[in-house]
């Protein structure tokens, strides 16, 4: 559980990142904006940002199904 909220805001992060400046290996927010504004990948940054939409929807389904077990066990 813990888990799924800590991946879910490190995937979502975007504006600590930018804010602080260079850093290397580049977060995904970060390198998204410079494929869409900066290279003009639209299509790239399309895809990353598909990708990892899925990625997130997956495990906050595996989050809600989860709780749902645990409550229905606390029943």
């Amino acid at each position: 559980m813990a888990l799924t909220f800590v991946f879910m805001g490190v995937i979502g992060s975007f504006t600590a990142p930018f804010l602080l400046g260079a850093n290397s290996p580049q977060m995904l927010g970060v390198s998204m904006q410079q494929v869409f504004s900066v290279f003009r990948e639209r299509e790239l940054a399309a895809a990353m940002a598909f990708f990892s939409f899925l990625l997130c929807s997956v495990l906050g389904a595996f989050y809600i199904r989860s709780m749902a077990k645990e409550e229905q066990a606390n029943m």
